[in-house]
């Protein structure tokens, strides 16, 4: 609210010069704020306190910090302590500008974030729990500094072109950039953590998938246009980044049928050959009786 009253106070000193002589000027740095300007920072404020506005120019210890783009107008800045805001307008669309904005950042020594910490023991996770925060909306992008952090943001422009708002904010407590990590637990999972196929849609969610087998392991349900083929590929990358090793191939085949009581059951058979022998085939017979829908 502090914030906004400055900006407000600053247009109305602007358009009425009389009561503006009467009266001291709270910002020096310039003769009036521009209003697209000062509604630009108003949207993105949040200081806290009552900032400086700088029209055109930055604070000179964020200079060698922040990028502006090549072809890009630097309308201006407001900063309060290590807290900058600024607004930069470019000629192309919001999506490959924040694109092409963030790698010039990374070009000069800032990192995309790490991936998030992850919680409890192995197993199956959804896909969209493996997101970096700032990676799926083109027109967004959130960078990490030295115990600083850098969010970008584009929107169109009615003018054309796009309008680029820095944040940049300096903190040693946890962020996006610095996660807190979770607890060493006493019990450690045997499972490694894999993450489900990018468009799989849980079965669990749709109702569409029943899980009426209870039985030793882990497992996970889903729905895909994945072949088996490339759903196993796409686990068995994951399990051999982390650590494990493939012991040749696997080849099986399922059948069903009712026993008596009209209970699904099923058989599994396996042929595995070992990785360190070609000529060794082990072949694995399983069966699993299901509830009785």
């Amino acid at each position: 609210m502090a914030f906004r009253a400055i900006v407000m106070a600053s247009l109305v000193a602007g358009a009425l010069s009389s009561t503006a002589a009467q009266e001291p000027r709270r910002l020096a740095e310039a003769e009036s704020i521009p209003l697209e300007l000062a509604s630009a920072l108003a949207a993105s404020g949040g200081f806290g306190g009552e900032p400086q506005i700088l029209v055109g120019s930055l604070p000179e210890w964020a200079n060698s910090r922040l990028v502006i783009p090549q072809g890009g107008a630097l309308v201006g800045s407001a900063f309060l302590g290590p807290t900058v805001v600024a607004v930069v307008r470019v000629p192309t669309e919001a999506d490959s500008a924040v694109v092409h904005l963030k790698n010039e950042f990374l070009q000069h020594g800032w990192k995309n974030p790490p991936p998030p910490p992850v919680y409890g023991g192995g197993g199956f996770r959804p896909a969209a729990t493996q997101t970096i925060p700032g990676t799926t909306d083109p027109t967004r992008a959130i960078l990490c500094g030295d115990q600083q952090m850098l969010t970008l943001s584009g929107a169109h422009r009615r003018a054309g072109g796009t309008e680029i708002t820095y944040r940049l904010i300096s903190s040693t407590g946890y962020t996006i950039c610095r996660p807190a990590q979770p607890p060493v637990q006493q019990f450690r999972s045997p499972y490694p953590i894999l993450y489900n196929p990018p468009n799989a849609v849980e079965g669990y969610m749709t109702g569409g998938c029943s899980n009426n087998y209870s039985g030793g392991g882990t497992a996970t349900m889903f729905r895909s246009t994945l072949s088996a083929e490339a759903i196993v590929e796409h686990y068995g990358k994951q399990i051999v980044d982390s650590g494990w090793t493939a012991l040749g191939t696997i080849a099986g085949r399922t059948w069903t049928k009712k026993d008596s009581t009209g209970a699904p059951v099923e058989m599994s058979i396996t042929v595995s050959q070992s990785g360190q022998d070609n000529g060794c085939q082990r072949v694995d017979l399983q069966v699993k009786t299901f509830r009785k829908p």
